[in-house]
């Protein structure tokens, strides 16, 4: 493989967990020059791979740009699991929650089902097929008596979940202590936005409808900006995250009345 084309492998790569990045970006993460980057990119969009827009480049996947999830399982997998590992203690006996249809949702799913007490207690809604069947997978090895509320609509192979109005219109109907959901992008003034419009959507509804949201979010999605506005921090009541936030941020946050549990802090 010449340079050129690790080059260009990197640059997909990056694209595959940053659904938009800027030349700048790319530039200082492979460490060549800007002018470098734009060689390469006019190759990938002649190849039509990608596609650039005013505000950076994407992979060509429709401007709605969405890895599959096997893929997306694979990446930032440790600080999932370090997410998923702070986030189950949010959880209560008897909680209603959602777990929205992502890797980090399911990191979570997992950790509950370490916890058969806990698990045993909770009403569990999803639109994912992947967490469906690690319940599953828990009841068969533990016969848990959680119950699973699966929201269905039209469905998404390459995700592994269900989307569109039904879904949402589903959501809308259930009454949801916490929601669980895993952000796709926080800008530098704590707003959260996305790439995808079903995604947002049912992110939306989920704000509106959930007593409580607890946001999880991994390094490499701060600070960033998605296309489509989901909310601000105020929306949020608990941040759980491995990105070491500064004093100003944490002062924001505690301005917002928003509980930031740190989860590269190892509990004894």
């Amino acid at each position: 493989m010449t340079k050129i084309e690790r080059r260009h492998k990197k640059i997909l790569e990056i694209l595959s967990t940053i659904p938009l990045a800027t030349i700048a970006e790319l530039s200082e993460t492979i460490g060549v020059s800007s002018e470098t980057i734009r060689k390469d990119l006019k190759v990938l969009s002649e190849e039509k791979v990608i596609f650039q827009t005013h505000g950076g480049v994407a992979l060509a996947q429709g401007r709605n740009v969405s890895q599959p999830f096997d893929y997306r399982m694979q990446i930032n997998s440790q600080s999932k699991q370090k997410i998923g590992k702070k986030a189950v203690h949010l959880v209560e006996e008897n909680d209603v929650i959602l777990l929205e249809n992502s890797t980090t949702s399911l990191a979570l799913a997992r950790e509950l089902a370490k916890n058969k007490e806990l698990l045993d207690s909770l009403t569990i809604v999803t639109s994912s097929f992947k967490i469906a069947a690690q319940l599953d997978d828990t009841f068969k090895e533990t016969k848990t008596s959680c119950r699973l509320f699966f929201i269905g609509g039209w469905t998404n192979f390459g995700q592994h979940g269900t989307f569109g109005l039904h879904a949402i219109e589903t959501l809308q109907s259930i009454h949801v202590t916490k929601a669980f959901l895993s952000g796709a992008a926080v800008d530098e003034n704590l707003r959260l936005s996305g790439y995808n419009d079903e995604d947002v959507a049912f992110q939306k509804s989920a704000i509106v409808y959930s007593q409580q949201v607890i946001l999880m979010i991994e390094k490499g999605k701060f600070p960033k900006s998605g296309f489509s506005n989901v909310g601000s921090i105020e929306d949020v009541d608990y941040i759980v995250t491995d990105i070491d936030l500064n004093d100003e941020y944490k002062r924001q946050l505690e301005a917002a009345n928003v509980q930031l549990v740190d989860a590269n802090v190892v509990e004894e």
